[in-house]
């Protein structure tokens, strides 16, 4: 039972947004941007939908622009990753600081 709540609380507290995003990450010591689409921002973590897969655990940070929304900054943890239909990924991660 509390699993299920615990799975409620966080469900209530993300907006779906579905904004632009830019993904940087760091693979072979060299700095990485990718395109992304920031599906889902809640108080402690972020989902976006990439082309290409992260590593879990890999840091990232998460520029987000959205239409109605001020840019927002987002250095985050990457939690897990999911194949889609399409091909793309799924990748959630929990926050680390918003700027």
């Amino acid at each position: 039972m509390s699993t299920s709540l615990s799975k409620e609380q966080r469900d209530f507290h993300r907006m779906a947004i579905n904004a632009p995003a830019t993904v940087v990450y760091v693979r072979d010591d060299q700095m990485q941007r990718m395109a992304a689409t920031c599906k889902d921002l809640g108080a402690t973590g972020v989902s976006l939908q990439v082309a290409e897969p992260l590593q879990e655990g890999d840091p990232i940070e998460v520029v987000i622009k959205g239409l109605n929304v001020q840019p927002l900054d987002v250095k985050a943890k990457v939690l897990r990753v999911e194949t889609l239909a399409n091909g793309e990924y799924l990748i959630g991660c929990a926050a680390t600081s918003v700027r």
